[in-house]
């Protein structure tokens, strides 16, 4: 949202040297005389605003310039976000697997425990079985 801003704000600015450019550009046509005819007090001027002419497009490049390297540090910023969210992405998925491991380790163990718990519990009711069938003889 910020680089929006930013981006019409400057937008806004060239436009406005895109004109003063236009208007040296239309004076120092306005200034041109036939070669030769030229007095000293009118190339000071051409040259003035030439100098003038320049300066605006230096600004226009500057900023040009400098939008290009927001655009593009922008650009830079946001894959560097997403590799970032890759990353933590495979670390999760990594502490996932391992959990899930954890988890049929523990359900394997588990389902051993019950069968040996199972089995001693048959072996107390074959005892308990055995011993009724003495009590009752």
């Amino acid at each position: 949202l910020k680089s929006d801003w930013e981006d019409e704000a400057t937008q806004g600015q060239r436009k406005d040297l895109v004109l003063q450019a236009e208007e040296k550009r239309q004076e120092l046509a306005g200034l041109s005389a036939a070669p030769g005819q030229e007095s000293l007090e009118a190339m000071q001027q051409r040259l003035q605003v030439s100098r003038g002419l320049l300066q605006v497009y230096d600004a226009l490049r500057e900023s040009m310039e400098s939008a290009h390297e927001r655009r593009g540090s922008g650009i830079d910023s946001v894959r560097t976000r997403a590799d970032q969210i890759r990353e933590e992405g495979m670390l999760l998925l990594a502490d996932l697997q391992h959990a899930e491991s954890e988890c049929t380790d523990s359900k394997e163990q588990l389902a051993s425990k019950m069968a040996e718990q199972k089995a001693v519990v048959g072996q107390a009711q074959a005892v308990l079985e055995e011993r009724r069938q003495k009590i009752d003889t």
